[in-house]
């Protein structure tokens, strides 16, 4: 028998263009025969789902405003669409020293279910990332096998270290052009953390920061069906939205067919078609 996946234990033969089921040696042995399928989750190009990086924030004179402090802080954002398997992370810093040395800069991703809405369960921590000098953009990628996947909401933050009698902060950014975060952010002191915010709240007191994202792709089925007053109604799992239902009146010939509307729900009810028997399939569009 097979040992992944299953399979009656019998086989359809056309026999002048006619389909019937035949077993062999009346059944004693299996009625099955050697092959071997390899397939794949229906691939979903990344999107940006929160995007702060157009809308720089200057001094009176013109130059662009940093953070700096040896705290862990950072940004409480809400992405955008509804791409959540992260595949990439860019954020800007500026550092005052005049070559890459020790100093270092660890990103951490947090639930915000600690106190209060606070940072809480961290589900990422990057490498150390050293330093290079002056004003730079780094980006992080994430593998798909990784699976990485985000809430809605979370809070991303910065730790610099081993930075001497040099600086190093986040560039101040705002307000997001894709997402949305809230006019302060998150500092750790003494193992507490707090809503800071820049000048008063003066400027806006968000970090540059962009996450992409991609879906989280499950092979479309459908989970159960039922007939009732003359309707058919299913319960579809998994699949890529927007779903379309296809019929066709044989399980081996002819065409497939669009049957009511592209849907999106996971419940679809329409009117049962004529004809002896129907076989339906759900596909993403």
């Amino acid at each position: 028998p097979p040992t992944v996946g299953s399979s009656f234990d019998d086989f359809w033969l056309n026999a002048s263009g006619t389909w019937s089921t035949v077993q062999l040696n009346g059944g004693s042995v299996p009625g099955d025969f050697a092959a071997r399928f390899g397939a794949t989750v229906q691939a979903v190009p990344p999107s940006i789902v929160y995007d702060n990086t157009a809308v720089p924030v200057t001094d009176g004179s013109g130059n662009q405003l940093y953070y700096p402090s040896a705290s862990e802080y950072g940004d409480e954002i809400t992405l955008s669409g509804a791409n959540r398997v992260l595949t990439a992370f860019d954020f800007y810093y500026y550092y005052s020293g005049v070559s890459a040395g020790s100093a270092t800069a660890a990103i951490r991703f947090y639930k915000n279910d600690g106190p209060g809405g606070a940072p809480g369960t961290s589900f990422f921590t990057s490498d150390p990332i050293t330093l290079n000098p002056g004003y730079r953009r780094q980006t992080i990628n994430f593998s798909a096998a990784a699976g990485l996947i985000a809430p809605d909401s979370f809070t991303w933050t910065v730790r610099f270290s081993d930075l001497g009698a040099n600086q190093a902060g986040l560039l101040v950014y705002g307000p997001p052009t894709v997402g949305s975060s809230p006019d302060d952010f998150w500092q750790n002191a003494g193992g507490a953390w707090s809503t800071f915010l820049i000048n008063g709240g003066s400027v806006p007191s968000d970090f540059a920061g962009r996450f992409g994202a991609t879906l989280q792709a499950v092979p479309v089925s459908i989970v159960s069906f039922s007939l009732a007053n003359g309707d058919l109604t299913f319960r579809v799992s998994g699949g890529i939205p927007p779903l379309q239902l296809q019929v066709r009146p044989s399980l081996t010939t002819g065409s497939w067919v669009n049957y009511g509307a592209p849907f999106t729900n996971t419940t679809l009810t329409l009117p049962a078609p004529g004809g002896s028997q129907s076989f339906f399939r759900v596909v993403s569009q």
